[in-house]
């Protein structure tokens, strides 16, 4: 005779279901919740802005625009654009994002309360990575730009704002020059910077290049095309006086020594058969190659995985003592 296992009770069939269920509502309530954004948890509740993703879980920074100064009421409704109509926004200058890795331009409207005619606008970029955001940001530079206080990395000019925030560049455009708005912007940016942790807006590339004689606030990031060369993409650069001469050096990284060698002889090239004419080494312990270039001095080399060099030098002396400093800085940290 075969023995069959009891039947469960009525009770521990209903306790068993009351379980199953309770597990079912917590999933749903956590798969919901995943998509549910609550400003107040951020201490920014009635700030009426929106959200922005990084498109990256990894990248930290700002999350929204942050609440404005008192006096200062919403304008207009956000705008989101992407890289299909950026250009309906920033016409003229889509490319130079689009290259660098953007993802995603919101952009705002705010007046003062008072004065119809005090208005401002915000553009947040979120360009993925704090390295795309710096490429934009300084190859936009401007010659008349005025340093904001640290810890901002950014600038003012006229009746303009812009600044670094992780992988946002940011610009926060004004209607007039006036010291109130310019106070206004101020605020605003320091408020998004509050979002940002120190080591958010690190450069690494930037520790490649020499101290002595850099030009403060000199360094760009090129995409693409860097100095006309199609082949300097991801190039790093920093302006250098000695004297009355100037120079600037440039960085890029390559992925062995090999394709290294291999561009700064195209760069060579490049340059001869634009019209430069060569010129001798400028030192003798760095194989690289040197030229004039409609007056100005050119450097290439490679070490290791860097291609390098100095361009647009003023004179020899400008030349050699940039292309031995940068050279020296490479090759120790090559070595490290």
């Amino acid at each position: 005779m075969v023995l069959l296992p009891p039947r469960p009770k009525r009770t521990e069939s209903l306790i068993s279901l009351a379980v199953l269920l309770l597990l079912v509502f917590i999933g749903i309530g956590v798969f919901i919740k995943q998509f549910y954004y609550q400003p107040g948890r951020l201490g920014l509740e009635g700030a009426g802005l929106i959200h922005l993703s990084s498109g990256q879980s990894e990248l930290t920074g700002p999350a929204i625009i942050p609440p404005l100064p008192a006096g200062f009421e919403k304008l207009s409704e956000p705008e989101t654009f992407d890289s299909k109509n950026l250009y309906n926004k920033i016409n003229g200058k889509a490319g130079l994002y689009l290259e660098s890795g953007f993802e995603k331009l919101t952009s705002q409207r705010f007046v003062n309360a008072v004065d119809a005619e005090v208005w401002m606008e915000i553009f947040v970029y979120d360009m993925g990575l704090a390295r795309n955001a710096f490429a934009v940001y300084s190859v936009q530079r401007r010659p008349d730009a005025e340093p904001l206080v640290t810890p901002m990395i950014g600038y003012k000019t006229g009746g303009a704002v812009f600044l670094l925030a992780g992988g946002y560049y940011i610009e926060i455009i004004g209607s007039a020059e006036t010291n109130q708005l310019s106070q206004a912007m101020l605020t605003v940016a320091n408020a998004f910077m509050q979002k940002v942790k120190p080591e958010d807006n690190i450069i690494p590339e930037l520790q490649l290049f020499p101290q002595a004689n850099l030009i403060a606030h000199s360094y760009k990031l090129n995409s693409s095309n860097a100095f006309g060369f199609d082949g300097f993409t991801d190039t790093f650069s920093a302006g250098y006086r000695f004297g009355d001469g100037t120079a600037t050096a440039f960085i890029s990284r390559r992925s062995d020594s090999k394709q290294a060698r291999k561009l700064a002889g195209e760069y060579y090239k490049f340059l001869i058969e634009n019209g430069a004419t060569d010129k001798p080494a400028i030192a003798r312990n760095i194989n690289g190659k040197a030229v004039e270039f409609y007056g100005a001095i050119e450097v290439a080399f490679a070490v290791g995985p860097f291609v390098a060099g100095v361009h647009d030098a003023e004179n020899e002396d400008s030349a050699k003592q940039l292309t031995v400093q940068l050279y020296e800085k490479l090759v120790r940290i090559k070595e490290q």
